[in-house]
């Protein structure tokens, strides 16, 4: 997350959130997966919705390893260009240093 955060400011922004929401978002799928699983239980959804719910699951499951493990993170990151105009991370630009 340093890095992360030295890049940034290398890139002249302004880094006003960072951090790691990891936990918090796994405990997000994890409840999502399991009201889905009492759902499938209950007969409320047609067999071959769960079988492809299943293979997507398998696919959760392996980031949410991923994520316990430390392998995988997920950063908020809130962070504002000190000079010049405006724009958003995604926009593409040229840094001279």
């Amino acid at each position: 997350m340093e890095e992360y955060r030295e890049l940034l400011a290398d890139l002249k922004y302004e880094v006003r959130v960072f951090e790691d929401i990891t936990d918090g978002y796994i405990e997000i799928i994890e409840n999502g997966w399991r009201n889905l699983l009492g759902a499938a239980k209950d007969g409320k959804l047609a067999a071959p919705m769960v079988d492809m719910l299943m293979d997507e699951g398998k696919l959760w499951q392996a980031r949410v390893n991923a994520m316990k493990s430390g392998r995988l993170r997920l950063i908020r990151c809130h962070a504002m260009m000190r000079k010049g105009p405006a724009r958003a991370l995604s926009d593409s630009m040229s840094v001279s240093v």
